[in-house]
């Protein structure tokens, strides 16, 4: 490796068959490399002993890994740790880990993947305290005193980036596990085993720590999904509030409403003696005593058409009503 640096777009390469090519000679890049599903994916490892470069047998590895990192204002960044893609402050932190080196892990085919996992397991423990932090401020903020009204948009972006930065641990330690298996088999194929030991522990710590990463990200899941279980019943407790109350003053007035009911039965009967009484089909004289007009029967001929009209007429408006409310529900 040399000072100078130069930076390549995968993105870009993949529409140049000359530079795939160039890089497939170059580089031993394997031809699928270049594919679709692996552009696609957010994790992989892989390695092949049988790769010519510049025309020797070499052996070969390629990884992947993706990190997402969430910002206070809810703005994420995937860093990929490529050889092709990494930003420039992460391939100049590579470059000089690779020129630091020590000698004793250039029998190692390995050993560059202890500076790529050491950024790698950096990143993600600054991804998953973003999201901690995110969520002990949910976790300390004030309880709404009124009302609550809840940002559920916030939650719903909080608990999908959460899910984000836990599937990517789950494929990096998918990767890291790969790695240390393949590492395992070429054991026995290096002179140096001292040079192999001292990459495989640190590829073990690595992976462990991204193990308790892992565990503290799905805690951070747990945490919010508590948060939003909180904040559904604090609003349910508050409506279910609001519920007793009306049905509180619904019941006052229905006590009212059957106390009217009661006094109008109580003077409905008189009212209804007097007024027939007061009529002037009725004559009461004191030698004569009561006397009934023959036109008496023009009371009942007007009085029960009336009644029984304004009867179908409500129990008609009760049907429509009643029906108008079922639509809409």
């Amino acid at each position: 490796m040399t000072n100078e640096s130069s930076f390549a777009s995968a993105d870009k390469i993949r529409c140049c068959p000359h530079c795939q090519c160039t890089f497939e000679r170059a580089f031993g890049v394997p031809q699928f490399w270049w594919s679709q599903y692996c552009q696609n994916s957010n994790g992989f490892f892989g390695y092949d002993d049988n790769t010519y470069t510049a025309g020797s047998l070499s052996r070969n590895t390629w990884a992947r890994f993706e990190v997402k990192i969430l910002s206070e204002r809810m703005q994420y960044n995937w860093t990929t740790i490529l050889v092709f893609d990494a930003e420039p402050s992460l391939f100049h932190y590579i470059r000089d880990s690779f020129m630091n080196t020590h000698g004793d892990y250039d029998s190692d085919p390995f050993s560059a993947y202890v500076h790529l996992v050491q950024e790698v397991v950096r990143l993600q423990d600054t991804a998953v305290w973003a999201v901690r932090d995110c969520v002990r401020a949910i976790e300390k903020g004030p309880r709404p005193a009124g009302k609550p009204e809840p940002d559920y948009r916030y939650f719903h972006d909080m608990a999908r980036h959460a899910t984000h930065v836990t599937e990517t641990l789950d494929t990096a330690l998918g990767t890291m596990d790969a790695m240390l298996s393949q590492h395992d088999a070429i054991k026995s194929e290096l002179s140096d085993t001292r040079s192999w030991s001292r990459v495989h522990q640190p590829l073990l710590f690595f992976r462990n720590i991204l193990g308790s990463l892992r565990c503290r990200s799905h805690a951070n899941e747990k945490r919010l999904a508590n948060e939003i279980q909180l904040v559904f019943h604090t609003v349910a407790q508050y409506d279910a509030g609001v519920s007793v109350a009306v049905g509180k003053a619904a019941r006052e007035d229905s006590a009212a409403m059957k106390t009217i009911a009661t006094l109008t039965m109580v003077f409905l009967p008189p009212t209804f003696v007097s007024a027939m009484f007061s009529m002037s089909f009725f004559n009461f004289d004191s030698e004569a005593g009561w006397r009934v007009s023959e036109k008496y029967w023009i009371y009942w001929a007007f009085a029960a058409p009336i009644t029984l009209a304004t009867y179908l007429w409500w129990f008609r408006w009760q049907r429509s009503s009643g029906a108008k409310l079922a639509g809409e529900s």
